[in-house]
């Protein structure tokens, strides 16, 4: 599919913990449900944007990234911070005056509740604990997220190459290093056989 930008601006994000109290134990004395960490997120004027490649403007080239990635500064040994700010102030400049049609989701405001607990869990007569983690996510205005056929080509390219990652990822742990190009022909012939399963 055709290649495309996605553009993320966030105006603020505020992170505050929660105070925790004290576990209560079960009535059979054992360690009960536990809060181990609760924190709440406010983020502010959350907004996205979707542009095509003729009409987006890239900040950082893929040349300047790769050729930097080993540099102590990375791609500031050849571009002036001054000069990236700029160009993502320009690019703000440009979305605040799309119109709302054009926007991939509008500015919004949302709160996220993060909570990770101690469960115990027994199997038999073993008492171990589980780590559980429960996110609650709440949006504290209307917003909306227009989507097009770009984006769902997009959508499925990134499902279809993550699969693809994983089904390697499996093929490389049960099967041995191919030795010679009849191995090689073998695991491809494997990987497209799973792909079909799983599609």
């Amino acid at each position: 599919g055709a290649d495309a930008a996605l553009w993320l601006v966030l105006n603020s994000c505020e992170i505050s913990p929660v105070k925790i109290t004290a576990s209560v134990p079960s009535k059979d004395g054992e360690a009960g449900n536990e809060l181990l960490l609760a924190e709440a997120i406010r983020a502010k004027g959350l907004s996205l944007y979707h542009e095509m490649p003729d009409a987006a403007r890239m900040h950082v080239g893929w040349g300047l990234y790769t050729s930097t990635l080993d540099r102590p500064m990375g791609i500031f040994d050849s571009m002036k911070q001054e000069h990236l700010v700029q160009k993502m102030r320009e690019t703000q400049e440009k979305h605040a005056a799309m119109l709302t049609g054009e926007q991939l989701m509008p500015p919004m405001s949302l709160s996220v509740g993060v909570e990770l607990r101690s469960q115990p869990v027994r199997e038999g007569v073993q008492l171990d604990s589980c780590m559980t983690m429960d996110v609650t996510v709440r949006a504290e205005d209307p917003s909306r997220l227009a989507v097009n056929v770009h984006i769902i080509d997009h959508i499925r390219w990134l499902l279809r190459r993550s699969t693809h990652f994983q089904i390697w990822q499996y093929l490389h742990v049960t099967r041995p290093p191919p030795a010679g190009p009849a191995d090689r022909w073998s695991a491809m012939s494997e990987f497209v056989a799973f792909r079909r399963r799983i599609q």
